[in-house]
């Protein structure tokens, strides 16, 4: 990836289009990288990671990196801790992923999936 290249957007919780926003920055990371074939999978890791939380977690921010041959989709979460998940975020995050999780930072979390390299089918 050359410099120039954004890897990250910052989310405006009062935009209503924010959703659409990161799903097509994730998408379009995904094809500037190579792997198309994980746009939609991109797109959908960072629609669960942004609204699959449960509570008063506000989206802040979007990146989309790479590592280990596949895509990183994370998101900054501001709000309370522990990150909870609602059921069905779970499941699809565990079905896309390589591995997926979170951390805590100062101001909330950090929610990362990873996507493979190849993803089986």
């Amino acid at each position: 990836m050359d410099g120039s290249t954004q890897s990250a957007i910052t989310l405006d919780p009062l935009d209503a289009l924010a959703l659409r926003r990161a799903r097509r920055f994730a998408r379009s990371q995904a094809e500037r990288r190579g792997m198309a074939e994980h746009g939609d999978d991109a797109a959908l890791a960072a629609a669960e990671l942004l609204e699959g939380a449960e509570g008063a977690m506000v989206p802040t921010a979007l990146r989309v990196t790479e590592a280990d041959g596949g895509l990183v989709v994370g998101v900054d979460l501001e709000g309370g801790r522990p990150l909870h998940l609602r059921e069905l975020s779970e499941a699809l995050l565990s079905g896309l992923s390589a591995a997926w999780g979170w951390e805590a930072r100062p101001r909330g979390v950090h929610a990362w999936c990873r996507l493979p390299a190849t993803r089986a089918r």
